[in-house]
Order: C-alpha cells, then structure tokens, then sequence
C-alpha cells in the first residue's frame, strides 16, 4: 500500500483525539535471491536425495526521509547456505514411508537493533511421513518439527526506545495430510 493512517488518543494536557497520514509510501520485496541443487539416488526400494540452498544478500531501506515518524523499513540479510536431507523407503503395495533433515540459518544480523528482521535464530527441522501411491494420486501423512536457537530484540523500556538483544528458543510442530 502507498499511504498509512494512524489514529489514536492523547493523554493528559492534550487530551483528544489525533490523526496521522503519510502517503507515497513504498515497499521493496525484501526476500532475497534463492539458488539450489540438488542430486537423488534411487537402489531398489530406496531413495535418497539432498538439497544445498543458498539464500543471497539483500538489503532494503524503504521511506528513510519518514525515519523521525518511525515509518522507515530497514531490513539486512546476509547471505547463508542450508541443507535439506531425506529419504524414502517403498514398502510394497504403493506404501512408502519418508524421513528428512533440513536446516533454516537466520541470514539477519545478529548484533544490530535497528533493522527490522531482528530475530537472529537458527532452526534445524525434521519430517517423517508415511503415505499411499497410486497411478494418479499421492497421500501423504505426516509431521515436521523444528527447534532453533539464537537471539532477537526486546524492548527495555515501555516506551520501546531502548531495545537490547536477549536470548531466544523456538519450537514447533506441523501435522499435515497432503494429496
């Protein structure tokens, strides 16, 4: 979008209600360019397969001239390489059974506090699924969990003018059933 309201209330002296809108606001896709390759192997009723990605630099700074009304967008990836692990075992029957690894490094800095990707966690996942092949369909079954470490920012004040670096721990769980 290229315009931003904010609405609120003053307290106190200044009681009553304010507005501000800025317009001509911009945003720069910060995501930043993906390369990966690739190689399987399959033997009989086994697949493996691993995948190398690399996630390049990408800097974005969008509305620096609105930095003073905190609408500046400031964001630094550093470059980073990942890996993706898995395999297949085929039972019989259009069974198959799938297990994998990957990891997701955080491509942020992690000692600036002034850019707004601040969490700086990696995470390391695993997958293990099970699920039915047909001529024209596949179903699968399963699960994905991950964990990371690392740190991100968090306000030390209420007015969240002095932000510092904290320790930080992340988990998660996916069941999914996809066809």
């Amino acid at each position: 979008r290229n315009s931003f309201v904010r609405i609120g209330a003053a307290v106190g002296g200044n009681a009553g209600a304010f507005g501000q809108q800025s317009n001509q606001l911009s945003a720069t896709p910060s995501l930043p360019y993906r390369v990966q390759a690739g190689v399987a192997w399959e033997a009989g009723r086994w697949t493996l397969a691993a995948d190398l990605i690399l996630l390049g630099p990408r800097q974005v700074h969008d509305n620096p001239e609105l930095k003073a009304e905190g609408l500046d967008y400031l964001v630094i990836r550093n470059p980073v390489l990942n890996v993706s692990l898995g395999g297949e075992l085929a039972l019989g029957g259009g069974f198959a059974i799938r297990a994998g690894f990957f990891t997701d490094f955080a491509s942020s800095d992690a000692t600036r506090t002034d850019v707004d990707n601040t969490s700086h966690v990696n995470h390391y996942g695993l997958t293990l699924s099970g699920g039915l092949r047909t001529d024209h369909v596949r179903t699968d079954v399963g699960f994905t969990g991950w964990w990371g470490k690392g740190t991100d920012v968090i306000p030390k004040n209420l007015d969240f003018s002095f932000l510092a670096r904290t320790d930080a721990k992340e988990y998660g769980l996916f069941v999914f059933l996809a066809t």
